[in-house]
């Protein structure tokens, strides 16, 4: 199981070497800094993994800790309600 695919809330800055190698591929030497947005199910009371989005950038504070994650928190829970939608 991957690092990302346990994540319930958005997660800032950086993931280990092997993840960045996986999501980045050739690119993974150029991403200093990267934003993890879960796409949750929230369904009947129930917290169900539908996947994430993992954004990267070339700049290290793009996506930091020091900012917070409350719009990524928001657009993680709309593309959420926006998946399930498609699912059903």
């Amino acid at each position: 199981m991957s690092h990302t695919a346990g994540f319930t809330e958005c997660f800032c800055g950086i993931l280990p070497a092997n993840e960045m190698n996986y999501l980045f591929s050739d690119d993974a030497d150029q991403i200093h800094s990267v934003a993890v947005l879960p796409l949750l199910s929230r369904s009947g009371g129930e917290v169900k993994k539908c996947g994430v989005l993992v954004l990267g950038d070339k700049t290290p504070t793009a996506f930091s800790k020091d900012k917070g994650s409350l719009f990524l928190q928001y657009l993680a829970d709309l593309l959420s309600a926006i998946l399930l939608r498609l699912l059903k």
